[in-house]
This record gives structure tokens, C-alpha cells and sequence, in this order.
């Protein structure tokens, strides 16, 4: 799918493309053509997630409306886990809004995001800050990479800033 001529479709584009062949009469490029539609619209749609979580945290935190989590879960038939996944992602798109940036283009998945998230989860706070520095690369690597192999790659990253950290302390 890279360089195809799919990349950067409009939302309601991406939708079109994904909803309305037959799928069953496509060739190769045209089964491309959707699944670029597909990978767009869930995009766009992870990133309305996004939003709606962040807006969610902020009723409940004003008492009119029940946790995030547990409206998204109720709302949309995620189980807890997926939830709370949405939920992460809102707090990370607020600390790197260039994700959600990303996001709501087209570009990654809630699924990269997913992978960013849990890299940096549990890391020591300045080691957490020197990984999300790298959000530039880690977006370049998204737009080209499998959720699979891109949560490889953030896992990589995040092990080997904890090795650099450990051996600047000992030194």
C-alpha cells in the first residue's frame, strides 16, 4: 500500500472507498484501494474515540456523566480493556498532540497508538520524556509499519533508552 494513491483520502472519501465495492468482483489493486479505505476510516474513527473519551473525563470530573471507560464500553461494545486503551489514548494524544494529529489524518492507527503507549507506560519519567522526544520518528516508522512490528520497534526504543539511562548513572 505504500505510494498508493489512496493515502490521504478525505474522511468521507475513505469511507466510500471502504463501503461501497464489490468486493467479491476486485482485483488486487482494487482490494487495495480498500483496505487503504478501511485503515483511513478506522483511523479517523480511533481518533473520534479520542475525543469523545477526553470529553467524557471531563463531564464525569463535573459529575454529569459515568466514567470514561465505562460509557465507551457500554456505548460502543468494547470490553473493559479496549476501554481503557481509548482512554490511554486520550491522555497521550494530550501530551503529544501531534498524534492525535496523526491520527485524525489517517496516518497511524489507535492501534500504533496503543503500542506508543504501552512502551512508554512504564518508564521512569525522564526516560518516558526521551522516548516521547522521538515522536517525529515514531511516526514516520507508523506510517509504514504493521501495529505488530511497530509495537516491536517502541518496545525496542523504550529498552534501549532504559540501558543508555542505566549506564549514564553508573558512570
Amino acid at each position: 500500500m505504500k505510494g498508493s494513491a489512496y493515502t490521504g483520502l478525505t474522511a468521507d472519501e475513505a469511507w466510500a472507498v471502504a463501503t461501497s465495492a464489490d468486493v467479491d468482483l476486485l482485483d488486487r489493486d482494487g482490494v487495495e484501494q480498500v483496505l487503504v479505505g478501511l485503515r483511513t476510516a478506522r483511523s479517523r474513527l480511533d481518533a473520534v474515540e479520542v475525543r469523545v473519551a477526553r470529553r467524557l473525563r471531563y463531564l464525569a470530573g463535573q459529575g454529569r456523566s459515568e466514567s470514561a471507560e465505562h460509557a465507551i464500553s457500554c456505548g460502543v461494545g468494547k470490553t473493559g480493556r479496549d476501554a481503557r486503551d481509548v482512554t490511554d489514548r486520550d491522555e497521550l494524544c494530550e501530551q503529544q498532540p501531534e498524534l492525535e494529529d496523526a491520527l485524525d489524518a489517517g496516518d497511524l492507527t489507535g492501534a500504533h497508538l496503543d503500542a506508543i503507549q504501552r512502551a512508554a507506560a512504564k518508564l521512569p519519567d525522564d526516560v518516558r520524556a526521551e522516548f516521547l522526544a522521538y515522536t517525529d520518528q515514531l511516526l514516520a516508522r507508523a506510517r509504514v509499519l504493521s501495529p505488530y512490528r511497530f509495537s516491536r520497534e517502541c518496545r525496542d526504543l523504550a529498552r534501549h533508552l532504559v540501558a543508555v539511562s542505566r549506564r549514564g548513572r553508573s558512570e
